[in-house]
Formats: structure tokens, C-alpha cells, sequence
């Protein structure tokens, strides 16, 4: 690549604390993700979009690729991420290393860049990605919740965890999820659910669930309708009858149209997965939190890991 038109492209692996913004999406008047990343590009970028600017009617496409970046995951307001992928170009080669340290020294740090590796052609990730896999919080404890409260969903209601699980299991597969989105979009409402698994932690209680793609709030309304299940406030066959598009009567119409959307705080985005990755294992809660070090490289960094208990 020695041609000084070409770009050299890479793809990053970020984690963020959604408290902070209005949503991944950069967003007309409200501070986004996807802006304080682009402010950075744009940085990295500035000597060669100078010289592009002069000629914006013909170089258009240029100027797009090395000012804007590409992702997997569009989360919304107060959504977190673990691991969110993006792609971006820069008209000068980096060591990946030494791009990590100019995104993290510039970047809030309710954003951090924690992977970089240069690739050999463009890739969008929203394209790639294999498998987009999801985490839920919930705490009912009282001893951490001055320090967690805008990172997971804080519930003291009972909760029947076997009930919880039972109605997850009827999530899996492939199925109509119109009625469990408020997006008005013209897309296709059909999506697979690869699995939907609930664990325990002393106060907190984990919940999983991976697909290639997902409506808006999707995985809100499934978790939402799972915990109504739960706590007794509707019937599985009226989740089935929801879930498969059936006519409902006048009073289940009336509980349908009041199905509680769990808050964004306890959702993050876990891990985004290309084709040639390994499948993320999480069986049980040992497995999921060495996982999550693996993933964030917290593993290497303090040599720590989980030991399976007994």
C-alpha cells in the first residue's frame, strides 16, 4: 500500500459505559459513542482530510471512509457494551498498540478501546458479525448498590428463577418477534434466538441471549414478558399465544399492550462474533466470568481468573 490514495483499514474492539450517552448512534444534539470515536478518527485523520476538503464534489466517498467508522452493535441510551466491534481507515499506517493508546488517551474514560488489529480489506462488522450475544443484570442485594446502580437493574421483587428460565426457553428458535419491539421500521420482524440462559450469582442473577440480529428493545420486552411470567402477573400460554401472533381475548389484550420493557441499565452488549471466532461459552458462572476477563484481557493484565467451586 504505497499508493498515498489508499487507506489502511482496521477493526477495534470497544467497551463503554452507556450511562453517559444517548445512545451508540451519533445523535443530532445529545453526545453519542459513535461521536467521541469519530472526534478521534477525525484527529488521526485531520492532514489528509485537509487536502480532501479542497476537492469534497469529487472526493466524497474518501472523505466518508476517513472520518466515519462502521460497527456491529446500535445500542441505546443507557445500553453498556463489553464489547462492541468497529471498523474505521486511516491514510497512514498505525501499529494497532499504538492506536489503542491514542484512542484511550483521547476518549472519555467511560470509553476504552481494549483490541486493534489491521485487516487486509474494509470489513463492516454489522455485516460479519455471526452472532451478537447479550447480558442482563439484575442485583437484589443492598451492599454494592450506591456503586452499581446505573450498571445493572436493581430488583427486590420475588423472582422464581426456574419460572424465568422456563419462559426464556420458549424465546429459542426462530420466531415472529413483532410483538416485542416498538420499532415502527420496515424490517423483517423473524429472528433467531441461539439461546437464552439465566445464571446465579449470590445477589445477582445473569441473563444471556445470543442471535445473529435483534429488533429495537427486543431483548428488553423477552426479558421484560419473562419476569411478568415470573412474578405471576401472566400465563405462559398467554406468552406462546404473543410470541405466535394468536388472537387474545379483551383482558389478555389489555395485559399484552402493558408488558414491562426491563430498564437499559442492566443490558450490555456482550460480544460481537465474526466467522472465524470461537464460540463464546458460558455454562456456567465461573465460565462466564473467565470469559469476560478473556474477553477484556482483564486476565492477562492482573493474571487473575474464577475457580470452579465445588
Amino acid at each position: 500500500m504505497n499508493n498515498t490514495d489508499s487507506s489502511y483499514h482496521y477493526i477495534a474492539s470497544i467497551s463503554y459505559n452507556g450511562s453517559f450517552y444517548s445512545g451508540f448512534q451519533v445523535q443530532k444534539k445529545q453526545d453519542s459513542v459513535q461521536q467521541q470515536l469519530e472526534n478521534i478518527i477525525l484527529r488521526l485523520n485531520k492532514k489528509k482530510l485537509e487536502q480532501l476538503y479542497k476537492f469534497k464534489d469529487t472526493e466524497k466517498l474518501r472523505i466518508k471512509e476517513l472520518s466515519r467508522i462502521q460497527f456491529a452493535g446500535r445500542t441505546d441510551s443507557k445500553v453498556h457494551a463489553l464489547e462492541n466491534l468497529i471498523s474505521f481507515s486511516c491514510y497512514k499506517r498505525y501499529e494497532a498498540s499504538k492506536l489503542i493508546n491514542i484512542f484511550n488517551y483521547y476518549l472519555p474514560n467511560s470509553i476504552r478501546v481494549i483490541k486493534c488489529h489491521e485487516t487486509a480489506e474494509k470489513i463492516n462488522p454489522r455485516f460479519k458479525a455471526i452472532e451478537r450475544i447479550y447480558l442482563y443484570i439484575f442485583y437484589r442485594g443492598s451492599l454494592f448498590k450506591p456503586f452499581i446502580q446505573n450498571l445493572v437493574y436493581i430488583n427486590y421483587d420475588k423472582i422464581d428463577t426456574q419460572k424465568l428460565q422456563q419462559c426464556l426457553n420458549l424465546f429459542e428458535g426462530t420466531h415472529n418477534f413483532i410483538n416485542f419491539t416498538t420499532s415502527l421500521e420496515k424490517r423483517n420482524p423473524k429472528r433467531t434466538i441461539n439461546k437464552a440462559k439465566l445464571l446465579e450469582y449470590k445477589d445477582f442473577i445473569f441473563i444471556i441471549i445470543s442471535g445473529n440480529s435483534f429488533l429495537h428493545k427486543q431483548i428488553r420486552f423477552m426479558i421484560g414478558t419473562a419476569l411478568m411470567y415470573s412474578q405471576g402477573k401472566i400465563e405462559l400460554e398467554m406468552v406462546k399465544k404473543i410470541l405466535n401472533n394468536e388472537k387474545l381475548d379483551k383482558f389478555q389484550d389489555s395485559i399484552s399492550s402493558s408488558i414491562f420493557v426491563v430498564p437499559p441499565e442492566g443490558l450490555y452488549l456482550l460480544r460481537v462474533r465474526l466467522k472465524q471466532d470461537p464460540p463464546f461459552s458460558y455454562e456456567s458462572v465461573e465460565e462466564l466470568i473467565n470469559n469476560l476477563f478473556y474477553l477484556t484481557n482483564f486476565q492477562d493484565m492482573y493474571n487473575f481468573s474464577i475457580e470452579k467451586r465445588n
